[in-house]
Order: structure tokens, then C-alpha cells, then sequence
């Protein structure tokens, strides 16, 4: 018999299987290597060798939730012999979105796996992340998967509603635009993918990946993704702005009552019907 190991690996995070068996299956998981460059140095890893890092070990996460006995041998971490993680994944190896932001490499490994991809829209115009989107289906396509399981999802830069826009910015103006200031990092000023070009809340209601506004404008703004992107799920945050627990609450209650329905009526999805991840 093999060695067995209780999610017994650094690319297999131990709370992972044991949450998707708890669940019965219900956890899908988002992958990615990360914003921030001060973390590969704090792991003793080469950022130049980032993308590298990413592609191998990925491949060997997939390996440890679909396969037994692995036998494996990589550049960046020490062999494994006859390797079978437990508890296995319940009723298969979940669901693998792969996030994305800036760079087609992202794309290009979530495409050469067959898996989906979760763009950020969180910072960037549509128009950068729509690229990204549009290289993913051309390379998933390319690589010999059904293009119809090219399945994509959405973030969102944070969900602020009110009864009208002119509510919204009343309420929200010093909020957002204090969390604007509040992130900026001007040693990355001009790089893609960190520092919002959306810095007043008009701006971010007008054009900005934020969903600000009445439950209309941003039905109107998420419909208007759903032309750019095709996306089947739509990721929403409440906790970004520093709203009060309450009104957190009260957020989420009418995006699931004013919002949410006529969404999902509006741009209908078949991916809770598939059979696999």
C-alpha cells in the first residue's frame, strides 16, 4: 500500500477534500497565483518563475484529487511515490475555476486543462478583461475541447445599492473614494491589474466594473457583462467598503429579491446542469 496523506500536500490544501466530502460535493474551488509580489519571496520562490510554479503545480493538484498511487517527479518540489491524498473528493475531483486578471497565461492553462475561467472585473475597463475572455474560448477550442464547456465567470469591483443613483452617491461617495485612496499603491501606478482608473464614484457608476447604483442600473450594468463576456455566474461582494454588518445584510437581501431574478431571467445559464466539473 501506498503512503496516504491527509491532504498531504502543499497544492492540495488540507481543508479542501475534507470541506467538498462535508458537503457532499457542493464546493467548487478558484485557483490562481496571486497579485501580490512580496509573497513569493516570504515562500522562498523565484517570482520570475511564477507562471512555472503555477502550471506545475496545478498539474500535480489535479493529478492527487483524480488519480491514486501517483508517482511524480517536477522541478520545484521533492518526487512522490505512490502518493493517494485523503479523504478523496466527493463524487469526484470538484469543479477548478482558474482566476484571472492581466496576463493570457491564466487563460492559456485554464484553456489547455478544459476548465473554466473567473475573470476578475474588478479594477480594470470591460474591454481588458473581455480580451482576456476571448482569448480563453479561442485557446480552449484550439486545444480540442467542446466549446460549449468553455464556461466563464465574472467578479465584480464591490456591490453598493440604493434606491436611486443619486441615493447611491449620496450615500456611498466617501466610502468608495476613501477605499480608492486607501488602496493605492503608487510604486505600481500604470500597471495593469492594481490600481483602479475609476476614482470617483460617477466615474465607477458610469464606467467602472462596480455594481453602484438603484437595482436597475445594475441589472443594466450586469446584462451589459453578460454581452461582453457570455459569462454563466456573476460573483458579487458586500464586505469591501466597510459597510456595517446590517447593512451588509440588507445588501445581499435585495440583490437576491430586486436584482438577482430578472438576471437570471434576462441571461439564463445551463452550468448547474452539467453533469462534471
Amino acid at each position: 500500500m501506498g503512503e496516504r496523506r491527509w491532504g498531504g500536500h502543499r497544492a492540495a490544501p488540507s481543508s479542501c477534500p475534507g470541506t467538498q466530502v462535508s458537503a457532499r460535493g457542493r464546493i467548487e474551488l478558484v485557483v490562481g497565483k496571486g497579485a501580490e509580489a512580496g509573497h513569493f519571496g516570504l515562500f522562498g520562490l523565484d517570482e520570475a518563475r511564477q507562471w512555472d510554479l503555477q502550471a506545475e503545480k496545478y498539474a500535480l493538484l489535479r493529478r492527487l484529487w483524480s488519480e491514486e498511487g501517483v508517482d511524480w517527479e517536477g522541478e520545484f518540489r521533492p518526487p512522490l511515490k505512490n502518493v493517494t491524498t485523503v479523504p478523496r473528493p466527493y463524487g469526484g475531483p470538484p469543479r477548478i475555476w482558474h482566476g484571472s486578471a492581466t496576463s493570457r497565461n491564466s487563460p492559456e492553462l485554464a484553456a489547455r486543462h478544459g476548465d473554466p475561467l473567473f475573470t476578475a472585473n474588478a479594477i480594470q475597463p470591460r474591454a481588458a478583461y473581455a480580451e482576456l475572455i476571448a482569448y480563453y474560448r479561442e485557446r480552449f477550442a484550439a486545444y480540442g475541447h467542446d466549446p460549449a464547456r468553455a464556461r466563464v465567470a465574472a467578479g465584480s469591483g464591490g456591490l453598493l445599492v440604493a434606491d436611486s443613483e443619486r441615493q447611491a452617491v449620496a450615500r456611498y461617495k466617501d466610502l468608495y473614494e476613501a477605499k480608492v485612496a486607501q488602496t493605492f499603491q503608487p510604486h505600481l501606478a500604470g500597471r495593469a491589474g492594481y490600481n483602479t482608473p475609476f476614482r470617483t464614484i460617477e466615474d465607477a457608476i458610469a464606467d467602472g466594473p462596480q455594481l453602484i447604483g438603484s437595482p436597475q442600473q445594475i441589472i443594466d450594468k450586469i446584462l451589459g457583462y453578460h454581452e461582453a463576456y457570455g459569462h454563466d455566474l456573476q460573483s458579487i461582494t458586500v464586505d469591501g467598503f466597510g459597510l456595517e454588518h446590517a447593512e451588509q445584510l440588507e445588501t445581499l437581501q435585495r440583490f437576491a429579491e430586486e436584482i438577482a431574478p430578472v438576471v437570471r431571467r434576462e441571461a439564463p445559464s445551463t452550468l448547474w446542469e452539467e453533469a462534471g466539473p
